[in-house]
């Protein structure tokens, strides 16, 4: 398998979708991940469109709800077509594909989706440089005209979705250029406060601006408790200019939807060892812990923290494992668990623990 995505339930069911050469296939997990049923095919025979670097799209809702949204290329590489499929019976079977839109660009890359409080999908992705975006109001069978969101985005940096009472929040990585050739790659909020008709003007995360003119391959991620929300992203704002690979994980809070964040936060003690594609999970006590991909000279390993202060301070950063993981994803489980699935050259791992 290429690459993977998780997600759970109220109830602590996991699902996870496996990206690779035989498309987009589901498994699901009712005892917090320890064991995994038989895979279900989401995508049929497609010629889905999968990358090591790009997460399936996978979202639940309820207990037995699961949908997943994937890219299909066109032949000559002028475009792609948006695709989705639903199981309400907990994977066991996927209901027909259908195709949400048919996009032209060169490159159409990174979907994410999201299924609102009622069961909806939303979809966002990229199409050369620019963050697009779509949703359903009547359980996947039509969707509402593509839209833009904000001034450019980052033509290769995942984006994130979340919603909370009604209002729906896009975390991205802009795309801003200058007159002087380079390149602002800020992490972005938008924000939509009528379920995803329309957005306001972004809001910036960073503090300081990142310049690079180069695919970091890295976007943010994002969770929200009560009124708070916590956004965690890798940039090289300490390094020279244009220097993809010594990245820092920082992390930010808006306590005010969205319109203002709070001074960014270095959450790794070594700037010179890059840091990068961190994951952010909240759990019920409003704990919130990180992990991110750690490369030094003596190899690389996934690092964990922790913060127990609502993000005031986090915990001295420790390994959690080594031997090249890479694309670390954290959930919380009801019973209290820590859930992290990554990736290496054998496979795709899950692990739980308790704080």
């Amino acid at each position: 398998m290429m690459s993977f995505s998780l997600t759970t339930t109220p109830g602590g069911k996991v699902y996870a979708a496996l990206g690779g050469h035989a498309g987009i296939l589901v498994v699901s997990s009712t005892d917090g991940g320890k064991r995994f049923g038989e895979p279900v095919s989401a995508s049929g025979d497609a010629p889905v469109h999968v990358l090591p670097v790009e997460r399936p799209a996978l979202a639940s809702f309820g207990e037995e709800t699961v949908a997943v949204a994937w890219l299909e290329q066109a032949k000559d590489f002028s475009g792609a077509s948006v695709w989705l499929a639903i199981s309400t019976n907990g994977g066991k079977t996927f209901g027909s594909a259908m195709e949400v839109t048919a996009e032209q660009g060169r490159e159409v890359v990174m979907i994410q989706i999201l299924l609102d409080e009622s069961g909806n999908p939303m979809l966002a992705w990229l199409n050369d440089g620019t963050l697009r975006f779509t949703r359903s109001n009547d359980s996947g069978k039509t969707f509402n005209e593509v839209q833009v969101i904000g001034p450019g985005a980052c033509e290769c940096c995942q984006p994130g979705l979340a919603m909370k009472d009604g209002k729906v929040h896009i975390a991205y990585r802009g795309l801003e250029k200058q007159i002087d050739g380079n390149d602002i790659r800020d992490i972005l909020l938008s924000t939509s406060s009528d379920g995803g008709q329309t957005f306001n003007p972004f809001t910036r995360v960073n503090d300081e601006h990142w310049i690079l003119n180069a695919c970091p391959i890295a976007g943010p991620s994002m969770a929200m408790f009560e009124d708070d929300m916590y956004v965690a992203w890798m940039d090289g704002r300490h390094a020279e200019p244009n220097q993809p690979y010594n990245g820092s994980v920082w992390f930010s809070i808006s306590q005010d939807g969205g319109k203002t964040f709070s001074s960014n936060m270095q959450i790794n003690p070594n700037p010179g060892v890059h840091q990068t594609v961190p994951s952010l999970a909240v759990d019920a006590n409003g704990h919130i812990h990180l992990a991110w991909e750690n490369h030094s000279a003596d190899g690389q390993t996934i690092q964990y923290s922790i913060s127990e202060d609502g993000g005031a301070t986090f915990s001295e950063p420790r390994e959690l494992t080594s031997g090249f993981p890479r694309m670390p994803l954290l959930l919380t489980l009801p019973s209290g668990e820590i859930l992290l699935g990554w990736q290496d050259h054998t496979g795709i791992h899950v692990q739980t623990w308790m704080e």
